[in-house]
């Protein structure tokens, strides 16, 4: 049974644990007749079932921002880029009296017509995209219900909007606020010569790539982890194996006070694994209460000998035919396999783990021990096998016992059918299917997969965000590109009678563009250097997501700093060769 409950006020996990152990304790001697050996296992709620996606969806809301906030900036940029064009402009309407309330209205009209714009394309790009989102998601991330264009949703997207907005006005209305109205009507250029214009253009080109670091970084450790995980040996053999879940017929439900002598669901058992290895292509088959990556449930226990330790936690217990093993591909590290003699009239017998060995017989001595559990009496340790990786690949693996279901028969609910084939899995499908049918035509299937899809399934969490980041890093750097190269330009183009008057006294090309390239590169490094440290500062909320990778990794801070110079540097190329290609005479004439 499950129970929720809340702790009182100073009350810990532990202090509770020991709470519910005595408790169990007295239960047992007030009903000794059927409840020994069983106890209580506390844990907090707060990491059950949902527990481990709320970093992945605080690090995809923090990528969201990132790419916003690159756009927003490269908008920025080119509105004041378009500012200082219009400066001429700007100083006529203030010397026939607009007030700066006026121009800086203006420029709210304007930001804030990009935005609506920008604000209603996006939301029916999201509208058409929730649907994709919620196939391309993995299950795990989907358990706090379907993502859906609601009022919460809407309201925050306006919330967004209207900050930009703000933004967008204010820069330029910032910038016209110290314009020179006279300087401006005697020069007669629309030119921005100002250095604080130009230095606030370089800041923002900086914070577009230390954004970009951030985020090609994180696709980098992400993809690091998802290559990790796919060598990752899940404890069994996935190839030609699959699985078909079902649910056990009511009518082979018996009473509990005959319990485990239940034999017709004992011979609609043998009957199922019988008929789905006579299917042509199927090498063994088995029948299991949970299938190798699905955790199942957990027991308290007692180890004869040894005195009862309430803090020692819960086994896994995994209920198999026999043949699961072979069917599973499961390792034989010592003793023997369940078979076809462990049944209810046999004395009862379990198969531990490694890991459960390991844990509780670090003497070597789990085989011949013995263990109780459902009642009063002892089951003995035959066997020990390999680790499966119960609770997921990225998971400690937990201590587990196997108990054959001729001893210990399930009680209904989801069971599963797993076989292994000679064959491509899948082309043997509607064989089993017709064969489950013959045994039990009530029977209803589901959830019919191959074990290959259900270890590519349990990493699905990690593949989605490093496919979602990956996406997001790569628009993040042709933003970056474009905002360094749109700077670049706009300087190329503002200071092209100093090329000229450079050239005239004698720069060569290769000065010209050395120039532009140290331009392009001092904005890069200030960039790549911010963007690292912000990276490392909060290296903490991608870590939970990684497996064998360090979110500190010097390689890949190292990797991502040499891409990201290499590409941003490359933006600067076009600039210099504009700049290196200006003749000296037709621009002092122009002059």
């Amino acid at each position: 049974m499950r129970v929720i409950g809340r702790l009182q006020e100073g009350a810990t996990v532990a202090s509770a644990q020991a709470d519910m152990a005595r408790i169990m304790a007295d239960l047992e001697v007030e009903f000794a007749s059927d409840n020994q050996n069983r106890g209580a296992f506390v844990e907090k709620l707060s990491g059950v079932g949902r527990g481990d996606v709320r970093s992945t969806l605080w690090v995809l809301f923090a990528s969201v921002l990132a790419v916003l906030a690159i756009a927003c900036v490269n908008v920025a940029n080119l509105l004041l880029a378009r500012g200082a064009s219009r400066s001429r402009e700007l100083a006529l309407l203030k010397a026939l009296g607009a007030s700066n309330w006026h121009i800086t209205r203006k420029f709210f009209v304007e930001g804030a017509l990009i935005t609506v714009l920008a604000a209603a394309s996006g939301i029916g790009i999201a509208a058409a995209g929730v649907r994709l989102l919620s196939v391309l998601a993995p299950p795990s991330l989907l358990l706090l219900g379907e993502p859906a264009m609601n009022v919460q949703v809407l309201t925050f997207a306006l919330g967004v909007c209207v900050l930009i907005c703000i933004g967008f006005g204010l820069l330029p209305a910032l910038q016209a606020r110290g314009l020179d109205v006279q300087q401006q009507l005697k020069d007669g250029r629309t030119t921005d010569g100002s250095t604080t214009g130009l230095t606030m253009r370089r800041m923002l080109v900086a914070l577009q790539l230390s954004l970009a670091v951030v985020l090609l970084l994180g696709a980098t450790l992400l993809i690091g982890t998802v290559r990790n995980l796919q060598s990752i040996d899940p404890g069994f053999r996935a190839e030609n194996s699959l699985r078909f879940d079902f649910v056990l017929p009511v009518r082979y439900t018996e009473s509990m006070a005959t319990y485990p002598n239940w034999p017709a669901v004992h011979q609609f058992m043998a009957e199922l694994t019988a008929e789905a290895e006579a299917v042509a292509g199927v090498e063994s088959a088995a029948v299991v209460l949970s299938h190798p990556l699905d955790p199942g449930f957990t027991n308290s226990f007692r180890i004869e000998g040894q005195v009862y330790d309430p803090s020692q936690g819960e086994m896994t217990t995994r209920l198999v035919t026999p043949s699961y093993f072979e069917t599973a591909g499961v390792e034989l590290v010592a003793g023997r396999l369940l078979d076809e003699s462990d049944r209810v009239e046999a004395a009862p017998a379990i198969v531990l783990n490694q890991a459960a060995a390991d844990r509780y017989f670090p003497e070597g001595d789990a085989i011949g021990s013995r263990i109780a559990f459902w009642g009063p009496g002892y089951r003995e340790v035959v066997g020990i096998v390999g680790n499966e990786r119960i609770h997921g690949l990225t998971a400690e693996i937990p201590p587990a016992m196997y108990l054959s279901m001729y001893q210990a028969p399930p009680r209904g609910g989801k069971v599963t059918l797993m076989v292994r084939t000679q064959v491509p899995p899948l082309s043997v499908a509607e064989g089993v299917r017709a064969a489950m049918r013959t045994v039990a035509p009530d029977v209803p299937v589901f959830n019919v997969a191959t074990m290959e899809a259900t270890v590519a399934n349990a990493i699905a969490r990690e593949r989605f965000a490093s496919t979602v980041l990956s996406v997001f890093a790569g628009v993040a750097l042709l933003l970056a590109m474009q905002g360094v190269h749109g700077v670049l330009a706009y300087l190329v183009a503002q200071r092209g009678h100093e090329v000229g008057v450079r050239m005239a006294l004698g720069a060569t090309r290769r000065d010209v563009v050395y120039m532009v390239v140290r331009e392009g590169a001092s904005m890069t490094v200030l960039g790549i250097v911010v963007g690292l440290v912000v990276a490392f500062a909060g290296s903490g909320l991608i870590q939970g997501l990684l497996y064998e990778v360090s979110a500190t990794a010097p390689f890949a801070y190292v990797g991502v700093a040499v891409t990201l110079g290499i590409v941003a540097l490359s933006a600067t190329a076009l600039p210099a060769h504009r700049a290196a290609s200006i003749n000296p005479v037709s621009s002092l004439r122009s002059e």
